[in-house]
């Protein structure tokens, strides 16, 4: 098996784009081989966390919005950004809080991954929450930015779905197949 070095030299690094969501840095890269790449970019973003949250009744707890990149409206878990401060774990409750309106009695690590290690970086941690109770106090509020309707959908009725490619989201898949590994 070839071995490949992981030394890349940085020639030229700016920022083309910073917003307060979103980073893409450009740079020149030398190659350990020798070859030089012109324009490589790499997009910088909040690291992430996702949700597989499962009810009582075994129901798989997804979000429904509008993805306007593919200009569709998808089911997934539910999750987002994980803040300046804030622990993966800590981003999970208030996520799950935010996007569903409900409060996990456990939540456990199910897997960590890079969701697209070539252009992007950021870590994402998908978490299972069970013991679902509704959060009264209305500890946390939807994003302005966000649209989100709540849907339950049984577990089964999930994995045919994906299985059938009517669900396509990565996360989605990433998750339920940790939690179907981690059952075995």
């Amino acid at each position: 098996m070839k071995k490949i070095k992981l030394a890349w030299k940085v020639l030229f690094s700016e920022y083309a784009l910073k917003t307060k969501w979103l980073r893409v840095k450009r740079e020149k890269v030398q190659l350990a081989s020798g070859k030089v790449l012109d324009d490589f970019y790499t997009i910088e973003g909040s690291n992430l966390v996702a949700i597989l949250a499962i009810d009582k009744d075994g129901n798989l707890i997804l979000t429904k919005q509008y993805r306007h990149a593919i200009k569709k409206v998808t089911l997934d878990l539910p999750g987002g950004g994980i803040g300046k401060e804030e622990l993966p774990i800590e981003a999970a409750r208030r996520e799950l809080a935010e996007e569903t309106g409900f409060i996990a009695g456990r939540l456990e690590k199910l897997l960590v991954y890079y969701p697209d290690s070539g252009r992007t970086k950021c870590v994402k941690y998908i978490f299972f929450a069970s013991d679902l109770k509704k959060d009264t106090k209305n500890i946390y509020s939807q994003e302005e930015s966000e649209d989100i309707c709540l849907v339950r959908m049984p577990f089964k009725k999930a994995l045919e779905e994906i299985k059938g490619g009517k669900l396509r989201e990565a996360t989605l898949y990433m998750g339920v197949f940790a939690y179907l590994n981690q059952l075995n």
